[in-house]
């Protein structure tokens, strides 16, 4: 204990014998924040809208980047649940990130090595999300019709 702490401490218990009663300080509030990374303006979407040659080296390095930070966020049961070009951001050193955890939601003690993955994954992503972007396993109730069809809302081509 340092002496300061040593001489307020002796304090209060001087104070404690006399019977003298220090008031109460009000407890500040508690403010819970996040910091991120600062990124670039512009997302994937922005990228796809904008860019119109695209070269193989660039789109193969977004997407391992994509990939691997979706490992990852599942390596720690999360689910992201609205995977969108509008979502992915690029930082200043030209690295992705993937951003709105608004929808993300953790996966359940009991869903980890279900041994029906395709279930559990639907009970947890089923009407979740950006309608254009969402599988038609999420928009449908029936996953075999959705798969027999073969038919997708939407997709973003990267090449």
């Amino acid at each position: 204990m340092d002496r300061r702490a040593h001489d307020l401490d002796r304090q209060d218990q001087r104070l404690q014998q006399l019977g003298i009663k220090q008031p109460s300080l009000p407890v500040p509030p508690t403010f819970l924040y996040i910091q991120t990374e600062l990124c670039k303006t512009e997302t994937l979407k922005d990228w796809l809208d904008k860019t119109k040659n695209r070269f193989p080296d660039v789109i193969s390095k977004i997407l391992r980047e994509i990939t691997s930070s979706l490992a990852y966020i599942h390596d720690k049961q999360y689910i992201h649940r609205d995977l969108k070009p509008a979502n992915i951001f690029f930082a200043f050193d030209n690295s992705v990130k993937l951003g709105d955890f608004g929808l993300a939601k953790i996966m359940a003690e009991d869903h980890l090595g279900s041994s029906d993955a395709g279930r559990v994954a639907q009970s947890l992503t089923s009407g979740v999300g950006t309608f254009f972007y969402m599988s038609p396993e999420q928009v449908c109730e029936t996953r075999t019709d959705v798969l027999v069809q073969n038919r997708y809302v939407r997709r973003e081509q990267m090449c």
